[in-house]
């Protein structure tokens, strides 16, 4: 299932819901996948966020997967990354896009190495030209910024600076809770694609 156009969104929750930096970078990944043709897809780690999947798809998303297991809430690294490597494996997505947060702060750089990628922090735009992703971050201390383009995961700071909207509201998603199938991985907590 890879889909080496599309966006991958690592989605931070509370109380069950996306918090909302997590739903502006569904719509910056949106913006970047219409442009690249590719597919957006959510993967959000937590417990109790089975109702998440209505509200990600909502934002942008293409696909959803929910790992919805106790043992993810409070975030742990270990806990997490044995999920998100193998997922992320799975889909080889163009990039992987985090909230500069303190779990998306924490998470780019462990799954950068896993992945034998590399991590772009503190991006403050993202665009897609020539039929890739650039990524755009301050540099000594904020006088001049850096653009990139051969990193995969990236973690970003200010995603509404990049899109201007949340979400175009004329998207044409599916989504079907009667698709879903349940993904065991391992023994540490179920994947829900919806």
């Amino acid at each position: 299932m890879t889909d080496k156009s599309g966006v991958v969104v690592l989605i931070e929750c509370e109380d069950g819901a996306p918090v909302p930096m997590s739903t502006e970078l569904l719509g910056l990944a949106r913006s970047l996948a219409d442009k690249t043709g590719g597919s957006v897809t959510a993967l959000a780690l937590g417990s109790g966020i089975a109702g998440a999947g209505d509200i990600l798809v909502a934002h942008g998303a293409d696909r959803v997967y929910l790992a919805d297991d106790p043992i993810f809430t409070p975030y742990q690294a270990d806990a997490w990354m044995a999920v998100l490597v193998e997922t992320l494996r799975d889909l080889a997505p163009a990039a992987v896009l985090a909230g500069h947060g303190a779990v998306g702060a924490d998470l780019a750089p462990r799954l950068a190495f896993r992945l034998e990628s590399a991590a772009v922090t503190d991006c403050i735009a993202v665009s897609a030209e020539g039929g890739g992703l650039t990524f755009t971050r301050p540099c000594y201390g904020g006088k001049a910024h850096e653009v990139a383009s051969t990193f995969q995961i990236a973690d970003v700071t200010r995603p509404l600076w990049s899109v201007g909207l949340i979400c175009d509201s004329g998207l044409n998603v599916v989504f079907a809770k009667d698709y879903a199938k349940d993904l065991e991985m391992d023994e540490v907590g179920q994947i829900l694609e919806v």
